[in-house]
C-alpha cells in the first residue's frame, strides 16, 4: 500500500510540475545549428581560444563581472563562471568530449541555469588554407518558451562572429600565430 501511495503522489507532482510548466507557456522542443568560421592559426592556436580562459570573447555572464570565466578542457571538467573569491558561481556546462586541436562537446543549460533545458555544442577544428575552419554544432532539447530557439542561433552568431573571430584575430596578431 505504502508504494502505491508513493507511485500516486510522484504522479500527482510529476502533473503539478507539468501544469506549472503549460502555465509558463513553455513546451518542450528540440532544435540544432550548425555554424562554421575560419579562424587564423592553426587547429591547436583555434582549440586554445575556446579553452581555459574566455572572457576575452564570451560576454554573456550571471554576474556583472565576473572573478572567472573558464572551460577546464577534460572529461568531468566544465565551462565555469566564478562570481567572486568564496568559489559561488554557476557551471554552464560540463566537458564530455575533449581531443585537443580536433573536438570539444560540452554539455549543460548555459545561460538556461533552472529550467529543463540541455543543450549539447560541439566545436571541431579542421585545418584550412588560411589556418583553421571551426565548426560548432549546437542541439538543444527540454523546456523552451516560444522564440528560444531562434534566441540561441543568433546567441551563438554573436559569440562566434562578432566576438570570437575578432578576438582570434588581434590575438594571433599580437601572437605571431601565422
Amino acid at each position: 500500500m505504502h508504494s502505491i501511495r508513493t507511485s500516486i503522489f510522484a504522479l500527482v507532482a510529476c502533473l503539478a510540475a507539468m501544469a506549472a510548466v503549460a502555465a509558463d507557456d513553455a513546451e518542450v522542443k528540440q532544435f540544432h545549428f550548425v555554424l562554421e568560421a575560419e579562424l587564423p592559426g592553426d587547429v591547436h592556436f583555434a582549440y586554445a581560444l575556446v579553452t581555459g580562459d574566455v572572457s576575452g570573447w564570451w560576454d554573456h555572464t550571471f554576474s556583472e563581472n565576473p572573478l572567472r570565466l573558464y572551460v577546464d578542457a577534460r572529461p568531468g571538467g566544465g565551462f565555469y563562471e566564478i562570481f567572486d573569491e568564496a568559489g559561488n558561481g554557476v557551471e554552464h556546462a560540463r566537458v564530455i568530449f575533449a581531443r585537443p586541436g580536433e573536438k570539444l562537446t560540452l554539455a549543460g543549460p548555459l545561460g538556461f541555469s533552472g529550467w529543463a533545458t540541455e543543450i549539447v555544442f560541439t566545436y571541431e577544428f579542421e585545418t584550412i588554407e588560411t589556418g583553421s575552419l571551426l565548426r560548432l554544432t549546437v542541439n538543444g532539447s527540454g523546456q523552451m518558451k516560444e522564440g528560444w530557439a531562434d534566441s540561441v542561433e543568433a546567441v551563438w552568431r554573436h559569440f562566434i562572429f562578432e566576438q570570437l573571430v575578432p578576438y582570434a584575430q588581434g590575438r594571433c596578431e599580437q601572437e605571431n600565430c601565422r
